[in-house]
């Protein structure tokens, strides 16, 4: 079984643009295990993370697409949280949704993207917002 972890946060036209990358993927569908998360960066109701619009599309058409999925929410800092999610998977393929920044945008807001890529050796794809 190969794992992949989609981080989504909640635009949808950057879900559906790394829904769309893993399902270009050469791989047999029914070898693969994606897990969808988001990272909420405080939840004191206690969402669920089916209850995210990016979260239920993307898996309505990864299952659709015929992956099998499941659906993880935590909370606290983005990349922390999709590390920890990847940390301890062996064949792991990490999906994570870029944004149009700035350089100066970058270095004063940060990268989620840049913060993973850095910091796990697990393939990385990042996938943006369509033009």
């Amino acid at each position: 079984m190969y794992d992949i972890v989609m981080a989504v946060d909640e635009n949808e036209e950057r879900a559906a643009e790394q829904v769309k990358c893993i399902t270009d993927l050469p791989l047999k569908r029914d070898d693969v295990h994606v897990t969808i998360l988001h990272v909420f960066s405080e939840n004191p109701e206690g969402a669920s993370v089916s209850q995210v619009g990016s979260v239920r599309h993307s898996a309505a058409s990864l299952e659709e697409a015929g992956f099998e999925i499941e659906m993880h929410g935590r909370t606290g800092t983005p990349a922390e949280e999709i590390l920890a999610e990847v940390d301890g998977k062996e064949s792991c393929l990490v999906s994570v949704g870029g944004r149009k920044r700035s350089a100066a945008g970058k270095v004063i807001f940060g990268s989620t993207s840049l913060s993973v890529l850095r910091a796990t050796e697990k393939p990385v794809v990042v996938s943006g917002t369509p033009k």
